[in-house]
This record gives structure tokens, sequence and C-alpha cells, in this order.
């Protein structure tokens, strides 16, 4: 049996985190409770880009390269997903399922949207860590393995979201 009031929790946590948040129960307030958690993934996905601007140093100047490398790749993933969320395919209206959504679909939904701001807090202590201190040739692949299983599962967790909230008619 599911917890009635884990949904009425996800929204409340979410909305300390994201002012306006109404969550997705009632299908008016949809749109806009979409509208404010792409809006803030993407702040969080562009303070990430601009931290990615000054470029880590490595402990022997061969492997400067390839760091370089695998930050392009990262500021292009993530610029991919920024776009993603500010035009997102099923905006302009009418996509949005009117049906009352089962309470186990939005508390995916929610577990969803949870993970997101999760993966990009992962994210950002990662590229810390980058810039921490001189890195060695093993540190740095280690670094990036990490930062891609975050993107993926920030791009998993964002398709997975949408299949969810829209009306299945818009589901190709």
């Amino acid at each position: 049996m599911e917890n009635p009031s884990s949904a009425i929790d996800s929204i409340q946590a979410l909305s300390r985190l994201i002012a306006g948040y109404d969550g997705y129960e009632q299908s008016l307030h949809r749109e806009g409770t979409d509208l404010k958690i792409r809006h803030h993934l993407q702040q969080r996905i562009k303070a990430l880009l601009k931290s990615l601007e000054s470029t880590p140093q490595t402990v022997l100047p061969e492997d400067q390269q390839r760091l370089q490398e695998l930050i392009l790749s990262t500021r292009r993933k993530l610029g991919t997903i920024y776009q993603s969320l500010a035009t997102p395919t099923y905006l302009g209206g009418g996509f949005f399922s009117q049906d009352r959504l089962a309470e186990r679909r939005l508390q995916r939904v929610y577990e969803f949207e949870r993970v997101m701001i999760l993966e990009l807090e992962k994210l950002a202590l990662e590229f810390v860590a980058l810039n921490s201190h001189p890195l060695h040739k093993a540190v740095i692949e280690d670094h990036f393995l990490h930062v891609q299983d975050f993107i993926d599962n920030i791009n998993q967790s964002l398709f997975e979201r949408e299949a969810l909230l829209l009306d299945e008619e818009y589901m190709v």
C-alpha cells in the first residue's frame, strides 16, 4: 500500500527549492510547474557551465589536451540538456495530460525531478574537485566517468518525467 502523503511530501520538498512550485495534481498547475522546474534546472546548468570556464590544471602537460577535450564534451552535453529544457518538443500547450494522474505516477514524476536536481548538485561537487588541485590522468578519467554518469541520469530522468506527464496521444 502506498503512503498517501508521499506526493504531498515530495511537493513540499520541491517547493522549498523552487518558488511557486505547485505540483501536477491539478491539470491547471501542470504547465506552470513544468516551467518552474525547467527554469530552475536551466539556472543550475548555466552555473555549471560558468564553473567550467576556467580549465583545471594537470600534473603532466600532455594530459592538458585530454582534460580540455573532456570539458568541451561535457559543456556540449550540458548545453544540449539546457536546450531541451529551454525548448521542449511539447511546448505550446495541449500536450499535458488533462486526466487525473495516479498517485504512483505523480510520485515517479517528483522522483525524476528530485534526481535531476541531485545529479546537478553532484556535478557541481565534481567540478569543484576538478579545480581543487593539479590532476593526474587517471584522476581526470575517473572524474569524467562520474560526470558522464550524472549527465546520463539527468537525461534519462528528463525523458521519463516527460513521458509520465504528457498526454499519451503526443507520445510517439
